[in-house]
């Protein structure tokens, strides 16, 4: 398997590497730095997002409660977009199927200033603004 050209990553291997090693000679060390500085920045920013999501949040109890707009409105959007994620999975116990569309659906109820207004996502979840506050509703379920 590692030397069948069947595989798309033997091709890369064989073919592709080689290619681009010509345009530059130090190709894979480029892509082994920038993948390192890559790495760091994405611990960073999911620490920023968890820290976000307790500055947030409204728990209490140690049950999850709503998430205070006015907190996360004000994060860059990489950074609000990562804590709406982290939010949704720790309310919904994973991210599975949750797509780009759902997150910036969540997102603009973030940034809307209309109480009332709800988006879904996948399993039958809601999630509602209401009085500067982003509720998430499970499924009937429990998703």
């Amino acid at each position: 398997m590692n030397s069948d050209p069947a595989f798309g990553r033997v091709r890369v291997r064989n073919e592709l590497v080689p290619l681009l090693e010509r345009f530059n000679p130090k190709f894979i060390e480029t892509v082994v730095r920038s993948a390192e500085i890559l790495r760091v920045d994405n611990q960073a920013l999911d620490a920023g997002a968890q820290r976000l999501v307790e500055l947030a949040s409204t728990e209490e109890a140690g049950r999850l409660n709503p998430l205070r707009t006015d907190v996360v409105r004000i994060a860059p959007t990489a950074l609000r977009r990562r804590a709406l994620r982290l939010w949704l999975e720790q309310h919904r116990g994973d991210l599975r199927r949750i797509e780009q569309a759902h997150l910036v659906g969540v997102e603009k109820l973030l940034l809307s200033t209309k109480s009332g207004r709800v988006t879904e996502v996948p399993g039958g979840a809601t999630v509602l603004r209401q009085n500067g506050l982003l509720h998430y509703r499970p499924s009937r379920s429990g998703k």
